[in-house]
């Protein structure tokens, strides 16, 4: 649905036909943790039209304040409400300031998110930290890659890496809690006919390769896997140092003694790197599993950690 004005502010959320689930469901009947503020079943906004569809900061904020926020409360009280998910990483801080001047839709605000596009020439800030600021989780929902002058599909460690160093910034740099690639999986069927200018012709984790045949797992998928394997909910991001610009480290650790380094070597020759763990002493061991030109999410041989200075 299309906005439709000051009469949602007044009118509730039924007013303008948004079927809330109950307690703890979506309307398909599944389990529902977090619900989309932008998304057009709750805002009546018509996503990605134009500018004049989207509502102001202070519209969502009044919005999140007098009517998401309370009706949530009351009607599905675990789920948490994500805001505002912008298209671009520019557009998000028009809805975070006003939500963070609003003391009540501040409240009902469970996640901050957007995607991290450009905005024309303007370049992300990946500096960016108010929802930080805020006492709040700050989720990247959505990047892919496309080419404005034409794409074509790439399988190779190319495209994974520049996804690696995507998420290296999004995770490390910026410090935020979730990160999601779209899309999962493309029929040669589907890029045909829903790619009619040709600048998405390399959407997915799974998906055919120019030769529109059968889809399979692109080596970005496999790259997506050394973080979604074993960076799981509840792990917390550790200290790490990048051993020089073509090198990036990043580490997770759960409560007890599992942890996982990701290192991401973005240069065309091969590495040497010790690693040392601090305050680590149940890890005996590091199993390396490898994406590269040769390797799908591939288990190597372990590697003994030293009892020393957790040291491999």
């Amino acid at each position: 649905a299309d906005r439709v004005g000051d009469e949602v502010h007044r009118g509730g959320l039924l007013r303008f036909g948004v079927s809330l689930p109950g307690a703890g469901e979506t309307p398909l009947g599944l389990p529902a943790d977090f619900l989309i503020a932008s998304d057009g079943r709750v805002l009546a906004v018509k996503y990605g039209e134009h500018a004049y569809d989207q509502w102001t900061g202070d519209e969502l904020a009044t919005f999140l304040a007098e009517n998401l926020g309370p009706t949530f409360a009351t009607r599905c009280p675990t789920v948490k409400i994500v805001v505002p998910d912008t298209a671009t990483w520019a557009a998000c801080d028009a809805y975070v300031t006003p939500i963070a001047n609003n003391a009540k839709a501040l409240g009902y605000a469970g996640v901050f998110a957007t995607h991290p596009y450009p905005n024309g020439t303007v370049a992300p800030d990946w500096g960016y930290n108010k929802p930080q600021q805020l006492g709040k989780q700050f989720w990247q929902t959505e990047w892919s890659q496309e080419n404005a002058n034409g794409d074509t599909p790439d399988p190779t460690m190319t495209s994974a890496l520049d996804m690696a160093s995507h998420i290296h910034t999004n995770m490390v740099t910026t410090q935020m809690n979730a990160w999601n690639w779209w899309a999962i999986y493309i029929s040669a069927d589907s890029l045909i006919t829903q790619d009619k200018t040709g600048t998405r012709e390399n959407p997915a984790l799974i998906q055919p390769d120019d030769s529109l045949g059968k889809p399979y797992m692109f080596q970005r998928g496999y790259t997506l896997g050394n973080w979604s394997k074993f960076v799981r909910p509840g792990f917390k991001r550790l200290g790490t140092t990048d051993p020089s610009p073509t090198l990036l480290v990043e580490a997770y650790r759960d409560g007890g003694c599992h942890i996982a380094v990701i290192a991401i070597n973005t240069d065309a020759s091969d590495v040497t790197q010790k690693f040392v763990l601090s305050d680590a002493p149940g890890v005996v061991s590091v199993t390396p599993w490898v994406t590269s030109p040769n390797d799908k999410l591939a288990a190597k041989t372990a590697v003994p950690v030293s009892a020393t200075d957790g040291s491999f």
